[in-house]
């Protein structure tokens, strides 16, 4: 199997610290649960990522209480679009990962993982 270099713990610290929000979904304190496929080349590269399903999303602040059920509908849309977009451009941003072998050689192969979109993350424990 291919690994990230530095292992999972290495691979969850960046996705952690990479992950963008826009106002709305920070303000509204959303997480989520994203779950991307890509392919990991010879070289070590990733390609191909495109997300398979975005799950356990939810608003975390009283401001979102507030709003209209339509007006939730449109705040919860717009979160899952960027949130898609995001997981994408996470994953088509890593540092190339060690690929997996057969036989001695470099292989192409596929991965998934599920990227946890975190509001209250707050940066690596010192």
């Amino acid at each position: 199997m291919p690994a990230y270099v530095g292992g999972n713990e290495a691979m969850e610290q960046y996705l952690k610290e990479y992950q963008l929000y826009t106002l709305q979904t920070r303000k509204m304190r959303i997480d989520a649960k994203v779950e991307v496929s890509f392919s990991i080349e010879m070289d070590g590269t990733v390609t191909g990522a495109r997300v398979l399903n975005v799950a356990d999303l939810k608003a975390n602040s009283p401001k979102y209480d507030k709003l209209t059920d339509e007006k939730k509908a449109e705040v919860m849309a717009a979160a899952t679009e960027h949130f898609r977009k995001e997981a994408v451009r996470l994953v088509e941003r890593m540092p190339k990962w060690t690929p997996a072998l057969k036989n001695e050689r470099p292989i192409k192969e596929k991965m998934t993982i599920i990227i946890e979109f975190d509001p209250y993350y707050k940066g690596p424990k010192k």
